[in-house]
């Protein structure tokens, strides 16, 4: 009888990930732009639950 090994994959939406190293690169202006408006964005979400 063959034994089967059986390995955990973890996928990883890679597209995200660039994304945040992209306004890692931004100055520290541009940082504090996307970050309000991603604020704003989760506060208008809140609201509505």
């Amino acid at each position: 009888m063959s034994e089967e090994v059986h390995e955990e994959i973890t996928i990883v939406d890679k597209s995200e990930s660039e994304r945040i190293n992209l306004i890692q690169q931004l100055e520290d202006e541009g940082k504090k732009a996307v970050f309000r408006i991603i604020d704003s964005m989760l506060n208008k979400v809140q609201r509505f639950l």
